[in-house]
Formats: C-alpha cells, structure tokens, sequence
C-alpha cells in the first residue's frame, strides 16, 4: 500500500461525503520519463508534529534542567570552589527547561489526543476508522508518563530550594 501510494502521481480519497485528492510532491515521481517503481517516504516538516519527536526534545530539556540542577547543587558544595554570585541561577534555568519541556508534551499531548479524534470521526472512517485499533499507542503512554515525570521534578526542585 505504501509503495502503491508514494509512487503515484496523484490519488483520490473518498470520505463518505467529499473527495479528497492528493498530489505528489516529489519531482521525480511526477516527471512521466521516470518509472519510479518504490521509494522511501522521505522527511516533511509536519513531522515535526510527531509524538515521538516531541517526547525526543522534551526528554531532552527535562532531563537537561534536572542535570544541570544536580550538577551545579553539587558543585557549589564542593571545597575550594568560589560560590557564584547568584546561587539559584542554575536552579531557576533548570526549572525554566523542566518547565517548558514538561508544557510543551502537555500540549502536543493534547494534540495528539485531538487529530486522533478527529481521524475517528464519521468523516474519516472510510479511509482512517481501522476496526480493532486499540485506543492507546506505546508512543502516548511514554509522552503521559514522561509528562507526569517532569511535573514531579519541577514541583520537588521548587519546593527544595525554599526550604
């Protein structure tokens, strides 16, 4: 099916109330000299819409926040080390990536759950509705997981630093 949908030139989708045409994009799959027999789907910018692209990055600030919170608590509890002028500066720009990798998979969280919906919905069914498509994806599971990780972290490195 993947190989019959990226070689076409062009294809028609009827939903049940309208028709919806696709077209290539791809130069060489709709240039008539070329038989293009297969091809690879390639990289979009919408993929920077994708759940697991988003669970990638917000791991990455989360996690990079946390280290640096832990690291610079550490260091500056080391002998010999001059204290910095601002002792809380790693604290707050720690916080600052936790919190905003924990609000931006809060939000693609949300919407992901809300193209789901819409890909259930009657208007798709006829070319999205899979009958016996389980409701929860291992990729959505991990993002409310991860989620609810950082929330923690942010919520304890906060509630730490004013006691």
């Amino acid at each position: 099916m993947i190989r019959r949908f990226s070689t076409d030139r062009s294809y028609e989708v009827y939903t049940g109330k309208r028709t919806i045409a696709y077209n290539s994009t791809n130069a060489l799959v709709r240039n008539p000299t070329w038989d293009i027999g297969l091809q690879k789907t390639g990289f979009i910018n919408e993929s920077g819409y994708c759940l697991a692209t988003w669970i990638r990055t917000a791991a990455s600030l989360i996690g990079f926040g946390f280290a640096m919170v832990q690291f610079f608590e550490g260091f500056n509890r080391m002998e010999g080390v001059k204290p910095p002028e601002d002792p809380h500066l790693a604290r707050y720009l720690g916080l600052l990536l936790i919190g905003v990798g924990t609000l931006a998979l809060g939000v693609i969280i949300w919407q992901y759950l809300m193209v789901v919906k819409h890909l259930r919905s009657e208007e798709f069914k006829p070319c999205a509705g899979i009958s016996g498509m389980r409701p929860l994806f291992p990729s959505l599971v991990v993002a409310v997981l991860l989620c609810v990780i950082g929330a923690l972290a942010f919520f304890i490195i906060l509630v730490r630093g004013t006691q």
